[in-house]
């Protein structure tokens, strides 16, 4: 049996064993015991096999000092998603790292929201009005965007220029 193989299986079987029912529970923790000792793992390295790491797709321009809006769009995506970043100055991507998919949807929401920073600066707060039903739901995206075009306003005013 691989590695990964062991490892998802004693997922499974830790899982199992936080069951409701004492019995199933009993077993699963009497299954894994064993096999966690036999292959030298940890309860800690099976919730390490669950960190992923994630780079975005998308290029910054500023390589050594990024830009302040840039740094406040990273800081928010890991709020929203509960993940960490690393800002890599010789590539300029960004890498995620968090539990499961979440590296993955956060370096995509980076990409995508790079991606209209740089085509729509100064543009992102002007989303079109939304029902009555969904402006309490869009509240949240719209302080968000209206936070980044000043960061943005700001920052492209003190270079003169393209922030970026």
């Amino acid at each position: 049996m691989s590695k990964k193989a062991i490892m998802e299986r004693l997922k499974k079987l830790m899982a199992l064993s936080r069951s409701s029912n004492v019995h199933e529970a009993a077993a699963a923790m009497e299954r894994a015991t064993p096999l966690m000792q036999e292959h030298q793992i940890t309860e800690d390295d099976l919730v390490l096999s669950n960190v992923t790491e994630c780079n975005t797709s998308f290029a910054w321009g500023a390589k050594v000092n990024p830009a302040q809006y840039q740094t406040w769009l990273w800081s928010m995506i890991q709020d929203v998603f509960g993940v960490e970043c690393v800002f890599n100055t010789h590539s300029g991507h960004v890498t995620f790292y968090g539990l499961s998919g979440r590296a993955e949807m956060a370096a995509y929401t980076c990409d995508v929201l790079s991606r209209q920073l740089r085509t729509r600066p100064g543009r992102l707060s002007q989303v079109p009005e939304q029902t009555p039903q969904t402006a309490n739901k869009d509240q949240p995206c719209r302080q968000l965007c209206r936070r980044l075009d000043r960061g943005r306003t700001k920052q492209s005013a003190k270079h003169g220029g393209l922030a970026g």
